[in-house]
């Protein structure tokens, strides 16, 4: 799949990469970002996101408010995160985000907002 190509997904987001190294699984996802998104929580993923494009404040750690299981097993969406840390992502910044711990993409202020996103379970 083109990367390109892969940055104008419909959801769910196509995998550009998959496989598996020793007892480790990873998918390698090409996102894109043009305004928040709700706070996130992945149970089994490690979220580790590269920008190519833009910026855009990511909230990580807190407490997510309007909790909600999705229908994807394992991952939980709100509304907000409070007691959260944001950072300011601009291309060429990585950032980890170790599972259980919320994020939320609070505001988008360069788009597109174009980043790889790799999970590590």
């Amino acid at each position: 799949m083109k990367v390109e190509a892969s940055y104008k997904h419909a959801m769910p987001i196509p995998d550009v990469v998959d496989g598996a190294s020793g007892n480790a699984k990873y998918r390698v996802r090409a996102s894109r970002h043009d305004g928040p998104k709700e706070a996130e929580i992945h149970m089994l993923d490690t979220n580790i996101f590269c920008v190519t494009s833009g910026e855009a404040t990511l909230v990580v750690g807190g407490k997510v408010v309007g909790e909600h299981r999705i229908a994807e097993p394992f991952e939980w969406r709100g509304r907000s995160i409070v007691g959260g840390t944001p950072y300011l992502l601009k291309k060429g910044d990585i950032m980890l985000v170790p599972r259980g711990i919320p994020l939320q993409f609070t505001r988008v202020e360069d788009t597109p907002f174009l980043f790889f996103e790799v999970k590590v379970q």
